[in-house]
């Protein structure tokens, strides 16, 4: 199931970062995978004054919640590479350039 922007609304966004704690206890999932949707998750709740609740594939927003998340380099090659391992894991779903997340 998809998030909608009900769902989104719902959450809502303050300060700091909201992480899902069915990541963090998913076992199944390696670390940087988990930073990787909690950043898309973080960068999607940050812009949801849009018509759709999703990030763009290439949002510069998405590198720099990345690093600040994960505490380190991260640039665009890595984030196309938890995208492309997110979606294989059927976390995500890409379509017309825009990554639609899977809520847990």
């Amino acid at each position: 199931m998809l998030y909608t922007k009900e769902a989104v609304e719902k959450i809502g966004y303050k300060e700091g970062y909201y992480i899902p704690e069915k990541v963090l206890k998913n076992k199944t999932i390696r670390t940087e995978l988990k930073w990787g949707y909690i950043a898309l998750v973080n960068v999607m709740l940050r812009n949801n004054n849009q018509d759709e609740p999703c990030v763009d594939e290439n949002d510069p927003l998405t590198i720099e919640v990345l690093k600040a998340l994960a505490n380190k380099k991260v640039d665009q090659a890595k984030i196309d590479g938890y995208v492309q391992e997110l979606e294989d894991m059927n976390l995500v779903e890409i379509r017309d350039h825009k990554i639609y997340i899977e809520q847990l």
